[in-house]
C-alpha cells in the first residue's frame, strides 16, 4: 500500500498537531509492528480536513490531477500494510492507539473487475470504523480515488427529489460556445451505486452508450456532445436519455428524460 487517506479525524471537534501522530500496522498475532511518525515538525490538522500520507507525492499528483497538493504529507516510509487485508493503527505521542481499521479488499464493489488503483473510501466519518457497509470503492468518475479531498462516496445529506436532471433541454453542438453539450446531472441518496447512461433516438434505436456500468459518486455529471458511438454527428431531433442506477444487492432505479438536439440551418 503506497498511500493512505487520513480522514477519520473529521468528526473530532478540535485541532490536532500531526507531529503527535504515528502510523503503524499489526502482524498476524495482533501485535504492533514499528510505529512511524507522520511528521517531525509542527503541522495542524483542523476539523473537517483530509490528509494524504504517501511515499511518492509526485506519482499521486501525476495519477490524480485533482489531488490537493497542500493536503499531502510526504513520508520517507510507510508501515507495511498488505493490499488485500490488514490492520492500520493511528497512535498518539504516548503510543496509545486512538483509532484502528481492520480493512479487507472484499469491501470493494462486487462487480469491480480490477481492484488495483481503486481506493476504498469511508462513507460516513461518524459511522462505525470497521463496518464493511461503511466502506465503498471510489467512484470511476472521480478517477477511483480522491487523495487529499472529500471522498467521492461520502454520504449525501441532499433532499433532492429528482436523482437525475438534464440541462439544457435543447442543445446545439455547433461549437459556438453556447449550449454545445447536454449535461446529465445526478444526485444520489445512496453511496456505492453503479450506473449506465444510454442515448436513444425517437425510433427507440440506441445511438450512444455514454456510460456503461461504472461506480458513481454521490453526485456528479456526464455530458453528451451530440455524437453517436462512432463519433458521427447525429441529426437534429428528439432524443431519450435512459439512465439505470443499481446496487449489487438488487436495488434498481430507471429514469428517462427527453432532450432536443438542434442544429443551425
Amino acid at each position: 500500500m503506497d498511500m493512505i487517506i487520513l480522514n477519520y479525524i473529521t468528526t473530532v471537534k478540535k485541532t490536532i498537531n500531526c507531529r503527535e501522530l504515528y502510523l503503524d500496522g499489526k502482524d498476524i498475532s495482533g501485535a504492533l509492528k514499528d510505529p512511524v511518525a507522520l511528521l517531525y515538525e509542527d503541522r495542524l490538522f483542523f476539523p473537517g480536513d483530509w490528509l494524504l500520507l504517501t511515499e511518492n507525492p509526485d506519482w499521486i499528483l501525476r495519477e490524480y490531477p485533482k489531488a490537493d497538493a497542500q493536503q499531502i504529507i510526504s513520508m520517507s516510509n510507510l508501515p507495511s500494510l498488505p493490499d488485500d487485508q490488514g490492520t492500520a493503527v493511528i497512535l498518539n505521542s504516548s503510543g496509545d492507539p486512538i483509532d484502528e481499521l481492520d480493512y479487507n479488499h472484499q469491501w470493494h464493489a462486487p462487480l469491480l473487475v480490477i481492484e488495483s488503483g481503486v481506493s476504498l473510501e469511508r462513507i460516513r466519518a461518524d459511522g462505525l470504523n470497521n463496518d464493511p457497509a461503511n466502506w465503498k470503492s471510489a467512484a470511476a468518475d472521480a478517477g477511483y480515488g480522491t487523495p487529499g479531498y472529500k471522498n467521492s462516496e461520502s454520504a449525501s445529506d441532499s433532499g433532492t427529489a429528482e436523482w437525475i436532471t438534464v440541462e439544457p433541454k435543447i442543445f446545439s453542438p455547433d461549437w459556438d460556445g453556447y449550449q454545445d453539450f447536454c449535461f446529465i446531472y445526478y444526485q444520489l441518496p445512496l453511496s456505492g451505486m453503479m450506473g449506465s447512461v444510454s442515448i436513444f433516438d425517437i425510433s427507440g434505436r440506441m445511438v450512444r452508450k455514454l456510460v456503461n456500468n461504472i461506480i458513481l459518486s454521490t453526485s456528479g455529471a456526464f455530458r453528451w456532445d451530440g455524437l453517436d458511438d462512432g463519433q458521427n454527428a447525429l441529426p437534429m431531433g428528439h432524443y431519450i436519455i435512459y439512465t439505470e442506477l443499481f446496487q449489487p444487492g438488487g436495488y434498481i432505479k430507471k429514469s428517462k428524460a427527453v432532450c432536443v438536439l438542434a442544429r443551425k440551418n
